[in-house]
């Protein structure tokens, strides 16, 4: 009997175009290692809007997302589905790039969403979710990643933004 994800990938595999995997790989690129530089932009943009405690909240965010995601794939050790349109050297589970998206567009919305009236705040939500939602399709267009390691991903990273959002509101907020 085939898996869910085995069952997702051969479907993913059987509409693959070469538009659409150009298409994807822009949405990959966008969870990747320019995230990070996105990331270093609005750390620096924190700063000097002299909002140092997201900024520092952030950078541990990111950092304590690439120490668990080392350390997942290494427990895990799930290898990378067989039609990957691109060979990498580490594990499948969970998905980085999800779980960074989540952290980066999530953070960007919570950071500067008082900057927005109601639907400007929307509209920023609007995006965000739909960043997310298509670096972690990419990732499974693409056939990286399994649906199971994105799904992973995100609640990896939902999980991390939950608990820099709480420590941001619980124990910094009067400081």
């Amino acid at each position: 009997m085939m898996t869910l994800d085995a069952f997702i990938e051969a479907l993913i595999a059987s509409v693959r175009t070469p538009f659409l995997i150009s298409l994807f790989s822009v949405f990959t690129f966008l969870g990747g290692w320019f995230i990070f530089i996105l990331a270093l932009a609005a750390v620096i943009h924190l700063l000097l809007i002299k909002q140092s405690r997201k900024a520092y909240l952030f950078v541990a965010s990111i950092l304590a997302g690439q120490i668990i995601e080392f350390l997942l794939k290494n427990i895990f050790q799930r290898a990378r589905p067989l039609e990957a349109l691109s060979s990498l050297p580490d594990y499948s589970f969970p998905s980085g790039h999800a779980m960074r998206s989540v952290l980066l567009f999530g953070f960007f919305y919570y950071s500067y969403r008082d900057f927005f009236k109601a639907r400007g705040k929307r509209i920023i939500l609007t995006i965000a979710i739909m960043l997310i939602l298509l670096v972690g399709i990419s990732r499974a267009y693409l056939g990286v990643h399994w649906l199971s390691d994105v799904l992973g991903g995100y609640a990896l990273g939902g999980i991390l933004l939950a608990l820099v959002i709480l420590l941001d509101k619980k124990c910094f907020r009067n400081s």
